[in-house]
Formats: C-alpha cells, sequence, structure tokens
C-alpha cells in the first residue's frame, strides 16, 4: 500500500476536460492553504507560523514547500512525515501504445502526502479494530479489506490471524503493506482523516511534477521516481515475485 493524503478537499481538475478525477493509488492528505501556494521563492522577508513550536512553518506566502508544515496543529506532523506539494501543472500517463489513455497534462489543486508507504505495524490496529467489530476483515458492505489467505497468490501475507488475534509476522513491522485491497486501503486512510490520492497526484509526488513555468511538451516526464534508469534494487523498494519463490517489498525506510 502507498501513502495516505491529508484530507482536505484539494481535487483533480483535468485540463481537457474540466471533470474531476477519482482514481486512487495511496493515502493523501490533502490541505487548505492561504496566500500563494506557488510561491517557492525566498522565505526570509516573509513571517511565518508555527503554530505547533515543532521548529517547521506553516504553509503560507514565500515558505518553501519542501519544509512547509502539513498541520501546523499537530507537532507530530512535520515535513519529515508528510510533504506538501503546491498546486500546479503536472503529466499523468505516458505515450504507449499499449495503454488505453495517452500521456496528458492535469492541473491539480494544492496537497499533502504521507512521505513513506503505510507499513503493517501502522496497518494492524486498524485491522484488528475491524475483526473485533465485524469478525472478519470485511467492510459494512461486506467488501474484503485485507487477503489473509496464504497460497491463493505469489504475495507473500506479512499479517497472519490466529482466531480473533492478528499479528505482524517477525522482522516486518516496517515493511510496506502487502495484500490489502483498494476497498482497505481507502478505509484505512479516511480511518487517519486522510485519503488515497489520485492516480495523478501519486504519479506528480513520485516523478516531481512540471516545472514552475508548467509542462513541457518538448520535455517528457522522467519514467521513475529517481530518473529514467531502469530499476535495480537500490532506488527500487519492491520485488520480483517468480512463480515458485518468495519475494517481498524492502522495509519503507
Amino acid at each position: 500500500m502507498t501513502a495516505c493524503l491529508a484530507n482536505n478537499g484539494a481535487g483533480l481538475t483535468d485540463t481537457a476536460s474540466g471533470t474531476n478525477d477519482t482514481g486512487t493509488t495511496t493515502g493523501v492528505h490533502t490541505t487548505t492553504s492561504t496566500g500563494d501556494t506557488g510561491d517557492t521563492g525566498d522565505t526570509g522577508d516573509t513571517a511565518t507560523t508555527d503554530l505547533d513550536g515543532d521548529g517547521w512553518p506553516a504553509i503560507g506566502p514565500g515558505v518553501d514547500p519542501s519544509v512547509a508544515d502539513c498541520d501546523d496543529n499537530d507537532p507530530l506532523v512535520t515535513p519529515l512525515t508528510e510533504r506538501y506539494l503546491p498546486a500546479g501543472d503536472a503529466w499523468e500517463g505516458r505515450d504507449d501504445p499499449d495503454k488505453a489513455r495517452s500521456q496528458r497534462v492535469v492541473t491539480l489543486s494544492a496537497y499533502c502526502v504521507d512521505i513513506t508507504e503505510v507499513d503493517n505495524d501502522h496497518l494492524l490496529p486498524f485491522l484488528q479494530q475491524v475483526l473485533d467489530k465485524r469478525g472478519a476483515l470485511v467492510d459494512d458492505q461486506d467488501r474484503l479489506l485485507y487477503d489473509l489467505v496464504d497460497g491463493d497468490d505469489e504475495v507473500p501475507e506479512r499479517i497472519e490471524q490466529d482466531g480473533n488475534k492478528l499479528s505482524v509476522v517477525d522482522g516486518y513491522g516496517d515493511h510496506p503493506t502487502v495484500e490489502i485491497t483498494w476497498y482497505g486501503a481507502e478505509a484505512y486512510c479516511e480511518s487517519q482523516g486522510q485519503r488515497l490520492p489520485t492516480e495523478a497526484e501519486w504519479e506528480r509526488a513520485a516523478n516531481g511534477g512540471c516545472g514552475e513555468d508548467g509542462c513541457d511538451s518538448s520535455i517528457p516526464p522522467i519514467d521513475w521516481p529517481w530518473g529514467d534508469d531502469e530499476p535495480d534494487c537500490d532506488p527500487l523498494n519492491g520485488a520480483l515475485l517468480v512463480t515458485g519463490s518468495e519475494g517481498d517489498a524492502m522495509p519503507k525506510w
């Protein structure tokens, strides 16, 4: 499962159709800010606010987005846990004959996204609460939230059930959770006061979006968060699952 977005209404508008994109991927914290959210200039001459006293300035005019505090009322939320992305244009998709939708430019409102993926230790209390309440890992419409059945696919389960008790397999607490369904990811983010990001929000967070001057069609977006080089074991948090062998994502740090 990917990260969650802060949930305060940051939306996505397709510049071609003007419709809202309701796609998903991870969790996002949408944020409401005052003033010019696109200004990344010098903060030296701009008064900043730090209500929670954590040393990080609140989102506002002249505040560098890389140091902006997504929730200035909570000292546990800092740019080290959630990153602020100001409003702007971003690439979505890529030109690929095998893809149903070609590459396009979308305009995104400002939002905050968790720095790391949701790991097993953070997901476990939520799943245990659901199990205690419903007797199964399903929502109120009986939709599966997490797949506890081992052996039904090539993805190894890292959360196990023993009677009414759930636990994380030793050594996998800080690993990104797997085997969670879309409904489970959505429900978890909502339980944290957050939401899943749209496809475009997640893609922008991963590749950095476009520059201050907008998206230049002559400069294609990068293929991976680290650039255009093919993934290897250094930058990629993932695993190649091969039939008959076991694989897993690396710890989120």
